[in-house]
């Protein structure tokens, strides 16, 4: 559910784009009138009908690309989430106290190091780091265990494995939280959003009311577009974003592991 705050950015968005484009259709509704000639909204009609629909492929198009990156950083998450839990279910052949240590480090990253990088008030925006790297205790954890037969080597080796994984996966959501659209894109689109309204004002229409209805609708569109590019963006920081959830499934499915599990045999 959204908050106020996307709430109101959204209405002010979506509603001052729709004030402003009648304002201007009112501003400039008696100099097109002075303009008009035979077959003038059928001229009109043509390029209108070029100029949507470039503007509407190039809107689509960047709809596209940041809801693709969005679900990409939501995927890093999941997958970061999945291979902390896969790395866990490994150390269950790992001998005390290094069993011990391994898991309370995974624990602890996905219960604290992960949520660290979500931060204020609650809201899970993604932050910079400021401390030594969360999997650093996991990894010293790991790299105590000194297998002996070949069948600890192999369970080392798939323990090892794993955890490069969840190594991967958060390298991959850091990259994916970079990720913006650059502000080349950001004049395109608004100033394309723009020729777009101001062209609907050389139809002419007799009925004002009428053509004030037709132009707001335009510019609300326009700016409701904008506002769902805007606020998918940035799948970590901006207002509609990446939740940490799957770290908590992660933690509840650690704790159900745990239940019932013999200790490892030691050698």
């Amino acid at each position: 559910m959204l908050d106020s705050t996307v709430t109101l950015a959204a209405v002010s968005l979506v509603g001052g784009s729709a004030l402003m484009a009648v304002g201007g259709l009112f501003l400039t509704r008696n100099f097109v009138k002075t303009q008009i000639v035979e077959g003038h909204n059928d001229i009109a009609g043509f390029v209108f009908a070029t100029l949507g629909v470039i503007y509407a492929v190039l809107l689509a198009f960047m709809v596209f690309a940041v809801w693709e990156r969005y679900s990409e950083a939501e995927a890093a998450v999941t997958d970061e989430a999945a291979a902390a839990v896969l790395a866990y279910r490994q150390t269950q052949f790992f001998p005390d106290p290094q069993r011990t240590q391994a898991q309370q480090a995974i624990r602890e990253y996905l219960e604290t190091g992960a949520y660290a990088e979500w931060a204020n008030n609650g809201i899970e925006h993604f932050t910079a780091h400021t401390s030594p790297d969360a999997l650093n205790a996991i990894w010293s954890a790991f790299r105590q265990i000194q297998p002996g037969s070949p069948s600890e080597v192999a369970l080392y080796a798939e323990a090892i494995t794993r955890l490069n994984d969840l190594e991967h996966a958060r390298h991959l959501r850091h990259l994916s939280a970079e990720a913006s659209l650059s502000n080349v894109y950001w004049i395109v689109l608004i100033v394309g959003g723009m020729i777009t309204v101001v062209f609907s004002y050389f139809f002419h229409i007799e009925n004002w009311k009428t053509q004030s209805v037709m132009t707001a609708m335009l510019a609300g569109l326009i700016g409701a577009s904008l506002f769902l590019i805007w606020a998918q963006n940035q799948p970590f920081r901006g207002p509609v974003h990446v939740s940490p959830g799957a770290y908590a499934h992660a933690v509840e499915q650690i704790r159900a592991i745990d239940l019932g599990q013999p200790a490892a045999a030691s050698r």
